[in-house]
C-alpha cells in the first residue's frame, strides 16, 4: 500500500520540484534583467519596428541580450494576436509570418496574460513555460514508472536542453515536447482519443512532433488501423486547417521552411563557417549530433520499444538538417533534444517498479509490454 501511494505522489513531486528548480533559475534573472531579457533581441535585429517597439514598451533602458535576437521575439508578437486579426502588424514584425504563425500553440496559451498588459505578457511567457515543465515532467514520470523506470528518469525531460532553452528563451519547444511526452505515455496506455488531443498540442507547439506520433502508428500492428489512423490524422488535420487559415489571414509569402536540405548539405556548409569564426563549441555540438543519433538508432534497432520509436525520428532527421539549425550550439540542440528525453526513459527502463505492476490500465495497452528483440 506505501509503495503504491508513494507511485501515485511521485508525478505530482516531480512536477514541483521542476517548478521550484526552474523558478530559482529564473527567479534573478527576472529581478535583475527584468522579463526583456527572456525575449533575446539583439542590438542588430534585422527586423528594427519588433525592436523599436520593444524599446518603446519597457522603455531606453531595456536589456537587449546579445548581437542577434533569437525566436523568443516572435512568439511574443504572435502572443498579441493569436488570432492573426492584425495581418499587416504581424507581417511586419515577423520574419517568416506563416511559418511562425504555425507554432501557435506557445503564444496562443500565454496569450490571455496579454490582460494585464504587454510587460505583464511578457511574464506571462515565463509563467506559461513554468505550467509546461510542471506537465512534462508530470507525464514523464507516469511514462517512466509505466516503463519500470524509477521517477528520477523525468529528469531527462526536466533537465533537457530543449527545455532548458525553450525557458531561457521564450520559445515553444518545451510546450512540444511536454504534449509529445504525454501522447506517447497515453498512446502506449490505449488512450487514443487523448493521445491524439495531446498530439494536436504538441504539433501546434513545434511540427516535427507529429514524426514520432506517425512513427508509433506505424510500428504498432496490435492497434486497430482506425485507431491508428485517428492518432495520427486528427493532429494532421489540426496542423493543416490552422495552416489553411494562416495563409488567407498572412499570406503565403513567409511560409518557406529552410531547416532541412540534402543529407549532410548543412554540415558541408557549416564546417568552413565554424573554422573561420573558430566557434568551436557550436562546431562539438554540431557535429556530436552524428554518434549521438547513431546511439539513438542503434538502441533503437536492439530493443524496438515505443519509448525508443518516439526517439527514432529525431535521430534520423540529423543528417537533413540545414546550415542555419546545424551552425549554432543551440539550434542543433533544440533539434536534437527531444531524442535526449526518450533515449533517457529508455536506458533507465527495467530499475523500478511499474505504475501498472499492481492495477492494470483502464484500457487495454496499446503497445505489447517491453520485449526486446535482438537483431
Amino acid at each position: 500500500m506505501r509503495d503504491k501511494k508513494e507511485r501515485s505522489l511521485a508525478p505530482l513531486t516531480c512536477a514541483l520540484l521542476a517548478v521550484i528548480g526552474y523558478s530559482l533559475l529564473v527567479g534573478p534573472i527576472l529581478v535583475s534583467r527584468g522579463p526583456g531579457w527572456f525575449l533575446h533581441v539583439g542590438r542588430h535585429d534585422t527586423y528594427v519596428p519588433t525592436f523599436k517597439q520593444i524599446r518603446r514598451i519597457l522603455g531606453p533602458d531595456a536589456v537587449v541580450a546579445g548581437d542577434f535576437s533569437h525566436d523568443g521575439r516572435e512568439f511574443w508578437v504572435l502572443a498579441q494576436d493569436p488570432l492573426l486579426l492584425e495581418p499587416q502588424r504581424d507581417i511586419a514584425l515577423l520574419d517568416r509570418p506563416v511559418y511562425r504563425a504555425a507554432r501557435i500553440a506557445y503564444p496562443a496559451a500565454a496569450a490571455p496574460w496579454g490582460l494585464l498588459g504587454k510587460k505583464g505578457l511578457l511574464v506571462g511567457l515565463l509563467i506559461t513555460n513554468l505550467i509546461v515543465i510542471a506537465f512534462g515532467a508530470y507525464f514523464s514520470c507516469l511514462l517512466a514508472l509505466h516503463v519500470r523506470a524509477p521517477p528520477m528518469a523525468s529528469v531527462f525531460f526536466v533537465a533537457s536542453p530543449v527545455v532548458a532553452l525553450a525557458m531561457l528563451l521564450d520559445l515553444s519547444d518545451a510546450m512540444s515536447l511536454a504534449a509529445l511526452v504525454a501522447s506517447v505515455y497515453l498512446f502506449i496506455r490505449g488512450r487514443i482519443g487523448w493521445a491524439a488531443a495531446a498530439g494536436v498540442v504538441a504539433v501546434l507547439a513545434k511540427q516535427p512532433a507529429l514524426l514520432p506520433m506517425i512513427a508509433l502508428a506505424l510500428s504498432t500492428p496490435l492497434v486497430p488501423r482506425l485507431r491508428r489512423f485517428l492518432y495520427v490524422a486528427i493532429p494532421t488535420a489540426a496542423l493543416i486547417l490552422w495552416m489553411v487559415y494562416a495563409i488567407l489571414r498572412l499570406g503565403s509569402s513567409g511560409s518557406s521552411v529552410v531547416e532541412f536540405t540534402l543529407p549532410f548539405f548543412g554540415y558541408i556548409h557549416a564546417v568552413p563557417g565554424w573554422l573561420q569564426h573558430r566557434l568551436w563549441s557550436d562546431a562539438a555540438v554540431g557535429l556530436g549530433l552524428l554518434p549521438a543519433a547513431g546511439v539513438v538508432i542503434f538502441r533503437w534497432w536492439r530493443k524496438r520499444t515505443p519509448v525508443m520509436i518516439a526517439a527514432l525520428p529525431f535521430a534520423l532527421i540529423v543528417p537533413f538538417l540545414s546550415y542555419p539549425v546545424i551552425f549554432t550550439a543551440i539550434n542543433s540542440l533544440r533539434a536534437f533534444g527531444p531524442a535526449i528525453t526518450f533515449f533517457g526513459i529508455d536506458w533507465l527502463e527495467g530499475r523500478g517498479r511499474s505504475l501498472t505492476s499492481e492495477e492494470p490500465p483502464e484500457q487495454p495497452v496499446a503497445v505489447p509490454e517491453y520485449h526486446h528483440a535482438q537483431r
